[in-house]
């Protein structure tokens, strides 16, 4: 390839993946997996990211239509539907995607460089790019592996213990969730209640989901970190599972895929009192809240009674948590697509619904939370994105405390 009569890029003989390692990179290329589809509108190839590689803009997006090298947004759009609920807002994956459609669908001159094209069915062509995505992501196992920075050692790691750590994500690309944990500790009821309610809604499935395999039940668990990551061994090493992410994402699904939600009366009601801005926001929020199972009423002007909630959040012993699942809708603001706004309610209320960060749990409802997780459509994320296991590998490992030779 050259630029101004500069050769910036040499390749070599190979294939479309030989051709990826040369332009992104060995360590781009490592988090890709194949992608292959066909239906009678299309037929696709090429490869996208994990679910845990992802940049902040279109930039790694490469698409080529009949040969042709193209910029769509439209596709980049469709490939990111595909990923759903495992990436975190506003990101976008990794692709190279070859296309292949009859000719009669595809008008070039829309743009003088040719570079952006016209498709007369480009709605149906979209939702198979989508397709092809889900089939690619559900073939894989999607554990990220974490590897140290090349200059880390367990002496440094530890060292200076009396010195606080950062808390910030090692890479800018990575989200963060902040929770305060530590002044509190979930009591032991209170986490048996959650996981007893997520296992007893996962038994009453008539229909049960196409499942991934994940394998993370069969995991041996050793114990737990901070009262919020569960450490296991598996036959590639360590495995280490974020308990609030993992329950979320099983409550998340829970909700989600219920047609029609049971309710149960509070005991004591909960009654609300609203600033103008937040009252405007409920009266939107309030038909697909009762959708739900709450139940809402005008108790003067700015102040609203709760008197049912969904029974997939279990028994109510505590008020707040209908205080924070409210806090949470309004720091949102407005949703502007019924479908945003009903898919917002289900991750907010699987948020609010699952164990906690902080919350002891014993080796027993430590097995259940990952038998749980097993049995969901999408075990490797919680709805908002973030990772709920990692694995450590054994080479790795052995990295870390200088192993040559094993």
């Amino acid at each position: 390839m050259l630029n101004e009569g500069k050769v910036v890029l040499r390749c070599g003989q190979g294939g479309l993946f030989d051709r990826m390692v040369q332009v992104l990179g060995a360590d781009v290329a490592r988090q890709l997996i194949p992608l292959e589809y066909k239906d009678d509108l299309l037929s696709l190839w090429g490869y996208i990211s994990k679910p845990g590689y992802y940049r902040s803009n279109r930039e790694m997006n490469y698409f080529f239509i009949n040969g042709r090298n193209i910029s769509s947004p439209a596709i980049s759009n469709a490939v990111r539907l595909g990923y759903y609920t495992m990436l975190p807002k506003g990101r976008y994956p990794a692709a190279v995607l070859n296309v292949k459609i009859n000719l009669e669908e595809v008008d070039v001159n829309v743009h003088p460089a040719k570079r952006y094209v016209r498709l007369s069915r480009e709605n149906e062509i979209m939702d198979g790019i989508t397709e092809a995505v889900e089939q690619a992501l559900k073939q894989e196992k999607l554990v990220p592996e974490v590897k140290p920075p090349r200059t880390m050692t367990m002496q440094s790691s530890l060292a200076s213990p009396e010195k606080p750590t950062s808390r910030e994500p090692i890479s800018s690309e990575s989200p963060v969730i902040r929770e305060n944990t530590s002044n509190y500790t979930a009591p032991p009821r209170d986490t048996q209640r959650r996981l007893k309610s997520s296992e007893r809604a996962l038994a009453e499935e008539k229909a049960q989901p196409e499942r991934v395999g994940s394998g993370v039940s069969d995991a041996r668990i050793l114990g737990q970190v901070n009262d919020l990551y569960i450490v296991a061994e598996t036959d590639e090493g360590l495995l280490l599972i974020d308990q609030h992410a993992a329950h979320e994402r099983i409550m998340y699904e829970q909700i989600s895929r219920k047609v029609k939600h049971d309710w149960q009366e509070l005991i004591s009601p909960v009654t609300v009192d609203l600033t103008t801005r937040e009252k405007v926001l409920l009266e939107e929020y309030i038909p697909y809240l009762e959708d739900l199972g709450f139940s809402l009423s005008e108790f003067g002007t700015q102040t609203y009674v709760i008197t049912t909630v969904p029974t997939v959040m279990g028994k109510i012993e505590d008020p707040s948590v209908v205080y924070d699942l409210l806090a949470d809708l309004f720091a949102q603001g407005r949703v502007k697509e019924k479908k945003g706004m009903e898919d917002m309610l289900c991750k907010t209320m699987a948020c609010r619904s699952a164990i906690k960060a902080g919350a002891p749990c014993n080796m027993e409802q430590m097995q259940n939370l990952l038998d749980q997780l097993e049995k969901t459509e999408n075990p490797y994320t919680c709805p908002h994105g973030r990772p709920t296991m990692i694995t450590l590998g054994k080479a790795e490992l052995d990295k870390l405390f200088k192993r040559t030779g094993v």
